[in-house]
């Protein structure tokens, strides 16, 4: 297979997007770009620090940024997105004009098995099966909005979520 435009994983926190999007990318032979990677990097800090220290809106621009700058390169690559950047009504257009969007979806029950509150600052010091659930509800439709298809991995090792996602792709073999 060969992409002819970026992948972008979109989904809820810690549902496997940079996981999966590390294997489909060394299997592609193309570039991954992880957004909240980018951030912390250029900002030398943290999401949890950005977010505690300068609010969630100043987080929220600089992720509009990096997205809006990851998509428009022109060296062909697999996007990880932050869990929330379907927030930004302009971050849903884009992903779904730009990119070849999939919403990675699984239950909130899983998720939480998996996920490690102490690095998820919208999830600390908080019930994270109630608060994944608020997410959940909030952000469902947008995440439908921004991709172009949806693949449940319920169940499934980071391994087999590849595979299933990988066979999804537009030319997959």
């Amino acid at each position: 297979m060969s992409a002819k435009q970026h992948i972008a994983l979109i989904g809820m926190p810690g549902v496997g997007k940079t996981s999966i999007a590390k294997l489909i990318s060394k299997t592609l032979k193309i570039n991954h770009i992880d957004v909240d990677q980018i951030i912390e990097d250029n900002e030398s800090e943290t999401i949890n620090d950005i977010i505690s220290k300068r609010g969630e809106d100043v987080f929220r621009s600089i992720e509009k940024k990096e997205l809006s700058f990851a998509i428009n390169t022109k060296e062909l690559s697999v996007i990880s997105c932050g869990g929330g950047v379907v927030i930004d009504k302009e971050n849903r257009y884009l992903i779904k004009d730009k990119t070849y969007g999939i919403h990675i979806k699984s239950s909130i029950e899983e998720i939480c098995k998996r996920i490690e509150v102490s690095t998820r600052p919208l999830l600390y010091n908080t019930n994270k099966v109630l608060k994944l659930h608020s997410i959940w509800k909030q952000r469902k439709s947008l995440y439908n909005d921004a991709s172009k298809i949806t693949i449940n991995i319920e169940g499934l090792s980071i391994n087999e979520a590849f595979q299933k996602i990988y066979s999804r792709l537009p030319n997959a073999n």
